[in-house]
């Protein structure tokens, strides 16, 4: 039976093993009256290591260090690192939709669902610091490797299947005209955001207080109360059209796409600078003309990347009034952004990953590692006076930094365009109050929960 760890919050790490080896020393091939404890010990330092370092750097020889054991008898349990990765993927969503089932089943409207998981997934993440690293990448990793997606088969698509049966339990919450997979695309987009914002966030009071101000909006209490009138869903503006092809006599810029797209589909490590002069067409000493090495590449990437988003997004905010109506035109903007290139959502999706494995980026980066949340602290800042009273102008920002994070990597891992816009909209209704059926929103509209503190819970 396994032991479990207790952060200050009382919840339960997510399968810690109770054998952990002490630091220095190296098991070998365990006796049989311990091999169930020894195989969970692989399993969670290889949630660790591919959390951390991505599943093409990552070795079994890391696994092995990271488990306390030797190389070899990690070959007694998984014949091949991708076997490790896969059982690391089944036992951590095997144990985090059983929490999340048991959190769900004494509560019953779709908003107290929703926030029953969120407050679960945030106490796992506080008590856990590999789950949200290790949640975060497996969806890439799995959309970048097509042996991982074969081996997992319908198990790389259980988080659809968990947010399906809950919103179809609770589609009477919804309004009629209210598509319930569009909901479900919005809960896996949004969950998958907090995953990636709480392994990257500062520190868990980030992450925790992010889902709280999506709380806030799932309950009607994050903005300002106005007029008691259900506004209908605002018509859709197109806001960009496909960039233009990049021209053949710009060499600088055909290194950059293709850097782009192979940074986004293949990650960091594996991508050489071989395989994006092949991409664009050069050898790969005609890219040391303009950039000295790899990072100076990528960190070129990421700026180029960053200015042509946000430079966009304050474009789509020109006239718009109000937070509500702002958040709205920017996420409109990045449907159609996405759609007219998807190398865009891939590299966005990935170079927050990237530059945290890395400090080589972080330090070349410097202060631009922060320019999405300056842009948002002044979304925010512009229109503070549209918050409800108490509620923290930072918590909005981290949530929508967590968003828009998220339904990059939902956009880069989802191939056709339609979930992703079907996504977005589902949360602008949700911004507009017209999700929900009024009843449920009158009954969710009370002040927010207070949080769990020190050990103890309070209603």
């Amino acid at each position: 039976m396994r032991s479990v760890a207790r952060d200050r919050s009382g919840a339960d790490a997510l399968d810690r093993p109770s054998d952990a080896a002490p630091a220095g020393s190296r098991k070998g091939r365990p006796p049989a009256a311990n091999g169930v404890d020894t195989r969970r010990r692989i399993v969670f330092a290889a949630r660790g290591c591919f959390g951390r370092s991505g599943y093409d750097k990552t070795i079994n020889k890391d696994i092995a260090a990271a488990a306390g054991i030797t190389q070899a008898a990690i070959y007694h349990y998984f014949p091949s690192k991708q076997d490790v990765f896969v059982a690391a993927y089944r036992e951590m969503q095997e144990t985090t939709f059983a929490r999340f089932e048991a959190a769900v089943d004494s509560e019953t409207s779709l908003p107290a669902r929703v926030k029953a998981v969120l407050d679960l997934a945030a106490d796992m993440h506080a008590a856990d610091p590999t789950l949200a690293p290790f949640t975060s990448i497996a969806p890439i990793e799995i959309q970048r490797h097509p042996d991982l997606r074969r081996a997992l088969g319908d198990d790389a698509a259980a988080v659809y299947g968990f947010f399906r049966r809950l919103v179809e339990d609770s589609a009477t919450d919804l309004l009629p005209d209210v598509d319930p997979v569009s909901v479900v695309n919005l809960l896996v987009a949004v969950s998958t955001g907090f995953s990636q914002f709480g392994a990257t966030a500062r520190t868990d009071r980030s992450h925790r207080r992010a889902i709280e101000s999506f709380e806030r909006l799932v309950d009607g209490t994050l903005f300002a109360p106005g007029p008691a009138v259900v506004k209908p869903a605002s018509k859709r503006r197109r806001l960009v059209g496909r960039p233009p092809a990049v021209d053949p006599a710009d060499t600088r810029a055909r290194i950059l796409s293709a850097a782009r797209a192979r940074f986004g589909g293949y990650g960091y490590d594996i991508t050489t600078n071989k395989d994006i002069g092949a991409a664009a067409g050069f050898t790969a000493g005609a890219i040391y003309r303009y950039f000295p090495s790899k990072a100076d590449l990528f960190v070129e990437v990421a700026r180029q990347v960053q200015e042509t988003v946000l430079s966009q997004f304050d474009a789509a905010l020109e006239g718009r009034i109000g937070m509500a109506e702002k958040i709205k035109a920017i996420l409109d903007l990045s449907v159609d952004m996405h759609a007219a290139d998807r190398t865009l959502a891939t590299f966005t999706a990935v170079a927050p990953i990237e530059i945290r494995r890395h400090p080589e980026l972080r330090a070349a980066l410097g202060p631009d590692t922060r320019a999405v949340y300056r842009f948002f602290q002044q979304v925010v800042s512009d229109a503070a006076g549209d918050l409800a009273a108490g509620v923290d102008p930072d918590s909005v920002v981290d949530l929508l930094v967590a968003v828009a994070t998220g339904f990059a990597q939902f956009g880069a891992v989802t191939r056709a365009a339609g979930p992703h816009r079907e996504a977005i909209e589902s949360f602008q209704r949700l911004i507009d109050g017209t999700l929900f059926t009024p009843s449920v929103r009158i009954a969710a509209g009370v002040p927010a929960r207070v949080r769990r503190r020190s050990g103890t819970v309070t209603a």
